[in-house]
């Protein structure tokens, strides 16, 4: 084979130096997307486990999610201006 043929596989082909650095980038994507996810994972297992254990952490749940409010208390909805309002 001669030299020119292997230079351009080298360059070009399967192994060459340019597929070697689109893997290489994707690697490095792939392993950011992992790290990223891992640490959504460690706040959701740090969320699962409050709201196996800690009440408080439940009642915030159920606020903030879904606007649970306790008897007796009074819910208020402020708008941004220019929504809802009424003209005079």
């Amino acid at each position: 084979m001669s030299s020119i043929v292997k230079l351009q596989r080298m360059r070009f082909g399967t192994g060459s130096i340019s597929e070697l650095q689109r893997l290489t980038d994707e690697l490095n994507r792939q392993a950011a997307e992992n790290a990223r996810l891992a640490a959504r994972n460690e706040e959701l297992m740090q969320e699962i486990g409050a709201l196996k254990t800690d009440p408080q952490a439940i009642e915030e749940l159920l606020r903030s999610r879904f606007g649970y409010i306790r008897e007796g208390e009074t819910f208020i909805r402020l708008l941004p201006q220019g929504e809802g309002s009424v003209a005079p």
